[in-house]
């Protein structure tokens, strides 16, 4: 067992050589046990393992995408590996930060942020909308606030999420993608983009004209439920 962890140690030391040697703007998370569970907010973390905040060694699965999401928009992480723990683990909470959390900075990475409750700027008459269209088709869904949207969900996966400012995040089929774009049109629809990078054909951004009325709304779910 000890060869056996030994080789897998070089391979993981291999792999973030290459990763820091690449002249792209990487960053390696080194994570901790994930449990499953409702979000806690974006974890803790900290340069160095050995850090007490760590201890509890334990994070949400959602909350570690939700860090893996906001280190991409946060350039203090490029080039760095952060050590991450849920923030609402016992290590956390017993360990002062080093700095006042910053009520603003909600999507940065070290801020525990409450991602279910916490005041968001989303489009409320557009949510009422969204919720009045899935239920007039009997569909079940629960809700998260997390990507500066209200997200909605059908059997645990993302169907769409109420943007920010107006307008719908929509996962559709990555197959139907480039037809549903050409049909929209640029000014109503493009590939989402997670800081400066596209999130890939599944996720497209509806601007708010294109739902401001039901048949618009309802082109848009339907995409959203065949996928």
């Amino acid at each position: 067992m000890k060869v056996t962890r030994l080789v897998e140690m070089e391979d993981q030391y291999e792999a973030a050589r290459r990763i820091f040697a690449s002249d792209r703007a990487w960053t390696l998370v080194r994570g901790s046990d994930l449990e499953e569970g409702e979000s806690q907010g974006l974890p803790r973390w900290s340069e160095h393992v050995g850090d007490p905040v760590l201890e509890s060694n334990l994070t949400r699965r959602v909350d570690f995408a939700l860090f893996m999401v906001a280190a991409l928009e946060d350039d203090t992480l490029v080039q760095q590996a952060p050590a991450i723990v849920g923030c609402r683990t016992p290590s956390a909470l017993a360990t002062p930060r080093r700095s006042r959390p910053d009520p603003s900075a909600r999507s940065r990475p070290g801020r525990c942020a409450d991602w279910q409750a916490g005041p968001m700027a989303i489009d409320e008459v557009l949510a009422d909308r969204v919720r009045d269209a899935l239920a007039d088709r009997g569909i079940e869904w629960t809700e998260r606030r997390m990507f500066g949207s209200l997200i909605l969900l059908v059997g645990g996966e993302i169907l769409v999420g109420v943007r920010n400012g107006g307008g719908l995040l929509v996962r559709v089929d990555p197959d139907e993608s480039e037809e549903l774009l050409r049909d929209a049109g640029p000014w109503y629809a493009q590939v989402a983009l997670m800081g400066d990078k596209d999130m890939g054909p599944s996720w497209l951004d509806v601007s708010p004209d294109a739902v401001e009325d039901r048949p618009g709304l309802d082109h848009w779910l339907d995409a959203a439920l065949r996928r």
